[in-house]
């Protein structure tokens, strides 16, 4: 036993010393560089392509087999330019020999520094990296006819044929990872001059073994020419694949975005605790991973099919409370200028989605505007054409505070009074498509309150219509259809609209800040116009309208003592005391009219008061908010009611017909007796009783004789 041992031991020396001699042999006579030239040449003749190496290569044999090159490179194609398309500075990889002999592979860091790859597409589609990966990848066929092999005795299927490998035992690999160092990309696109350059980028794969997760960092910097847009990018994870799943754990990624919009770089940070990826069974799965983008925080879930077509992924995305006033202007957007300058201030998002290639769908979504709660749901139909559809409903809003300021360097200063203008929303329709729905529990648009607010909008081919739309306002009802269309050079808008029962008091107190009309309205309104500016509807504005005043008041104005004292004025008596609350009723006042160019032409007002009716015609300019109207008011009955009156002006009234002109402001209107016209009626009285009776005295001289 003890001499069988020691012959092995002699053996196993023996091998030693002939392995040691053999490697020693390659190490000290072998030199890799005689054999560079006929590489290159072997390379360029499998590629095409210019392949050279004007570095030496390394070779070192034990106790580990590893080879380094440097300054290599490989040609562009043709008509691309001396530039070539891939050069590195070194590269160097090796694997430990001594665990070989016991099913162990230990391979060692893989190094590439100064790695510079070059592509490019031309304006005609033409790229220069196709044929060399055409030549790389083209497989020589194999005629399995020129060998005579029995299928059915080989056991072996020709159609698909399978090698099977038994290794007696588990192989163990180890590897000392990826290096990358120094590194940078360009890619240009001709078809749209654009050249995109991923520079400094620096990568480090490293674990013990393929079947262990592997730790990755990743920096680079991206740009783009021209736009000025530079990317600062770090990323750190842990990377597994196991049976063509990837499982990507603890990503955090961090980064800046710069550009020639952007007043200062715009921060953002990725933190996604696990992220998997199938590739056999195309299917992707993201934890809640968190982030935040200029200062915008948020988290998102993903899971459904990807990242191989077709895509179809569902989730989660929700954005916490932010500022658009604070945030916009960091990514080089202009806050709007809104009424309210403390609108915008507090917004939050929360809503589950879908998307594929060609759509996206938020549902259950709950949208917070300061004060305001949207729920519902989001869809873009289309990304080729943009085109959106909703379905919202809302609890309350002050829109009011979210619209353009108005212009108020209109001030009329005879009167004290501004005049607001504002412009229809344009540029907010042009080029949309969208269409859906909007509820709100209450709406306040131009200062008045719609309730239960119903309507449905429609953009496209820069055309808006918001119709139906339908909402209790003031105690009463509305509806309405509002069109506008921004086709051509000057925007047009029409309005046909309907209310009832709408409390009148209110509705001059929110327009007008006035409190001198009390009553119930009914009306409709159709009416046309154009221009950009609501000035200049109001100029423009055509159509017809119709409208009934019911069981109102005019405060601040005493019909009856405006007659009196225009009586005693003319009969040169004294005037009776002014009335402390002056106030003059009416059940029914109604009217149509025919609106041009913006002035609206009524020839049948009428108007019932106690003990009166009023008849006439006038006009309303709707530009400058004027009236004036020549009415008749004729006395019913003996107003017995009028306190202190004397027979005589009693007698005076009863069965009258009294001028009267309603001049002024539309906001607060004149009402007076028309004394010109009184005289000028008692003048041709007096004349026609004179005329009378001449008459009657020529009639009885005629008799007589």
């Amino acid at each position: 036993m003890r001499s069988i041992l020691k012959l092995m031991l002699v053996a196993v020396g023996l091998l030693a010393t002939i392995l040691l001699l053999a490697v020693g042999a390659v190490y000290f006579f072998f030199d890799p560089n005689e054999f560079r030239d006929e590489l290159a040449l072997e390379l360029s003749e499998a590629t095409g392509r210019d392949v050279r190496f004007e570095g030496d290569l390394s070779l070192s044999v034990f106790p580990r087999l590893a080879i380094s090159t440097e300054d290599v490179s490989v040609g562009n194609a043709p008509a691309f330019g001396p530039e070539p398309m891939l050069r590195f500075d070194r590269v160097s990889a090796g694997v430990d020999l001594m665990p070989l002999f016991s099913n162990e592979v230990n391979i060692q860091t893989v190094e590439i520094i100064g790695l510079t790859v070059n592509l490019a597409v031309r304006g005609d589609g033409l790229n220069n990296w196709s044929d060399i990966v055409d030549s790389l990848t083209d497989d020589e066929s194999i005629d399995l006819e020129e060998f005579d092999v029995d299928e059915t005795e080989s056991g072996v299927d020709v159609e698909n044929p399978t090698v099977e490998i038994d290794t007696g035992s588990d192989v163990k690999v180890n590897f000392g990872g990826v290096v990358i160092r120094d590194a940078a990309v360009t890619y240009e696109d001709g078809s749209s001059e654009t050249i995109y350059r991923l520079e400094d980028l620096d990568l480090t794969l490293r674990g013990d073994d393929l079947s262990e997760p592997l730790d990755l960092k990743m920096a680079f910097v991206a740009s783009a020419d021209p736009g000025a847009m530079r990317l600062n990018m770090e990323l750190e994870t842990t990377v597994q694949n196991t049976e063509d799943v990837l499982h990507i754990t603890g990503l955090v990624l961090e980064g800046a975005l710069a550009s020639a919009d952007l007043p200062e770089p715009a921060e953002f940070s990725v933190d996604a605790p696990a992220m998997t990826l199938d590739f056999a069974n195309n299917t992707l799965l993201v934890e809640t991973t968190n982030f935040t983008v200029a200062d915008v925080k948020g988290a998102l879930t993903v899971s459904g099919s990807g990242p191989a077509v077709p895509l179809d992924v569902s989730g989660n995305l929700s954005v916490d409370s932010f500022s658009p006033r604070e945030v916009l202007p960091k990514l080089g957007i202009e806050a709007p200028v809104t009424a309210d300058a403390d609108a915008l201030r507090a917004v939050s998002f929360d809503a589950a989605f879908t998307t594929t290639f060609e759509m996206a769908v938020l549902r259950e979504l709950q949208l917070k505007v300061d004060d305001t709660t949207l729920n519902g749901e989001i869809a873009v139909q289309n990304f080729a054409s943009m085109a959106l559809r909703f379905d919202l409903v809302g609890d309350r809003m002050v829109l009011d505070r979210y619209l353009p300021p108005a212009d108020e360097s209109e001030v009329d200063e005879s009167t004290d009074v501004t005049t607001a203008d504002a412009a229809l929303p344009v540029d907010m329709i042009q080029g949309l498509d969208a269409g859906g729905s909007f509820r709100f529990g209450r709406l306040e648009l131009g200062g008045l309150p719609f309730e239960d607010l119903d309507l449905q909008l429609q953009v496209k081919d820069s055309r808006a219509r918001l119709s139906p739309m339908r909402a209790r306002v003031l105690e009463g009802t509305y509806e309405g259809d509002v069109r506008i269309d921004a086709s051509g050079d000057v925007p047009r808008l029409s309005l046909n609209e309907r209310v009832e029962n709408l409390n009148l008091g209110t509705l001059a107190s929110v327009l007008f800040e006035r409190d001198n009309v009390e009553g119930r309205l009914d009306g409709k309104f159709e009416l046309a116009g154009r221009g950009v500016m609501l000035s200049e509807l109001r100029s423009s504005l055509n159509g017809n309208v119709a409208m009934t005043l019911s069981d109102g008041a005019l405060v601040g104005t005493d019909l009856w003592y405006e007659i009196r004292r225009a009586r005693a004025t003319f009969e040169r008596e004294t005037p009776p005391p002014a009335p402390t609350d002056p106030r003059t009723e009416f059940s029914t006042l109604r009217g149509t009219a025919v609106v041009s160019d913006g002035v609206a032409k009524n020839d049948d007002f009428f108007a019932e008061l106690p003990f009166l009716q009023m008849n006439g015609a006038g006009m309303v300019n709707l530009a400058e908010g004027t009236v004036d109207y020549d009415l008749d008011a004729r006395v019913l009955e003996r107003p017995e009611f009028l306190s202190g009156a004397t027979p005589e002006e009693l007698d005076a009234y009863t069965e009258a017909v009294i001028p009267l002109e309603i001049t002024g402001e539309l906001a607060d209107p004149a009402i007076r007796p028309d004394i010109e016209r009184l005289a000028r009626n008692a003048v041709k009285e007096k004349v026609d009783e004179e005329v009378d009776r001449l008459k009657d005295r020529l009639l009885d001289r005629l008799r007589r004789n």
